[in-house]
């Protein structure tokens, strides 16, 4: 949970992008991503060269953003695709049996990724929607409680969605 791969899109182009599927699923990896036409080209040749039945190169599964699977409560948000991480992370924890909130934050639920997977999970219950357009933007404030030993945080998206995330964070203690 929490894993990455990097994936050779082109002799040129090698990307790191977060598995998204069930870590409990070890027949496939599932990636999420994002087409970012004013990226760095990586996205839009991926998904316009990617094809069924083609050979892709990745790397061994590494992990710099490790869950901590005996936390008495995961507090997961997401912030657009920030979601793939928190996806395997929510996985691992409901597998374990372990206190978690998923807080999924995007512009509207048709840009959402992975939102049918998401309401199909056996956790969907534990999944909060936050969506821009229809007017439901994550109050951290209130879904963050003040700090208690044992608890963890994770977050993944854009860096003023985390930053405001930490900001709040860090005045709960």
């Amino acid at each position: 949970a929490g894993a990455h791969v990097d994936v050779v899109i082109a002799p040129e182009y090698l990307r790191q992008y977060s598995l998204a599927g069930n870590p409990a699923d070890t027949s496939k990896y599932v990636l999420g991503v994002q087409r970012e036409p004013q990226g760095r080209g990586g996205s839009i040749l991926m998904l316009r060269a990617f094809r069924e039945g083609r050979r892709v190169f990745i790397s061994p599964p590494r992990n710099h953003f490790p869950l901590d699977e005996n936390a008495k409560k995961s507090f997961l948000f997401a912030g657009g695709i920030g979601i793939t991480p928190m996806l395997t992370m929510a996985h691992r924890l409901h597998d374990l049996g372990r206190d978690f909130e998923l807080h999924y934050s995007a512009r509207s639920r048709p840009s959402a990724a992975f939102i049918s997977d998401l309401c199909q999970v056996p956790w969907h219950n534990r999944v909060r929607w936050h969506m821009k357009d229809e007017g439901a933007r994550a109050d951290f404030e209130a879904l963050l409680p003040a700090y208690r030993e044992g608890n963890h945080l994770y977050t993944c998206g854009s860096p003023r969605y985390m930053g405001g995330l930490f900001a709040i964070a860090a005045e709960k203690g």
